[in-house]
């Protein structure tokens, strides 16, 4: 009888104290409204450099061109984990889930870690600045043929020498 009543102290006060800060948290609460309106696109570089950040900037322009700005019909959510691998893989794992519109890698390791996340086909992938998407084990057999997966479509582009 002894330990129930321990034990029943405790469970009130732990309710208590949980209570208490729920409360006094309150008034820095928000109400988060999902847009429908507008699509959301994940964009994954593997580091900052200044081939990787222009190829990112020329996207973004070239979205703008068409009609896709950042902030009014779209949301762009830019990820860079600076040459962590570890990081990136786990980055690529968490865009690919579905919560994203659309995910677009920059970079052969992006096009991998991505691929390699979004075996289930969860997320639309599109990549770019990739110098050999077929050999990069992605699932590309041939960038001229409909032989990848079907949530995967990109360009190759031969980097400058």
């Amino acid at each position: 009888m002894e330990v129930i009543k321990r034990l029943y102290l405790g469970i009130v006060i732990l309710t208590l104290c949980s209570a208490i800060l729920l409360i006094s948290d309150w008034h820095s609460r928000q109400v988060v409204k999902k847009l429908p309106d507008r699509k959301s696109i994940a964009l994954l570089k593997f580091s900052s450099n200044l081939l990787l950040d222009e190829a990112e900037e020329g996207y973004i322009k070239r979205l703008a061109q068409h009609g896709y700005r950042d902030g009014e019909n779209i949301i762009i959510k830019r990820f860079c984990p600076e040459g962590d691998t570890a990081a990136h893989n786990i980055i690529a794992k968490q865009i690919t889930d579905g919560s994203f519109d659309l995910v677009s890698s920059i970079s052969t390791l992006s096009l991998q870690a991505v691929a390699n996340a979004n075996k289930n086909g969860k997320a639309i992938h599109i990549f770019n600045t990739v110098t050999d998407p077929a050999g990069a084990g992605g699932g590309i057999k041939s960038l001229n043929s409909l032989n990848k997966p079907p949530y995967m479509t990109g360009i190759g582009t031969f980097q400058p020498v």
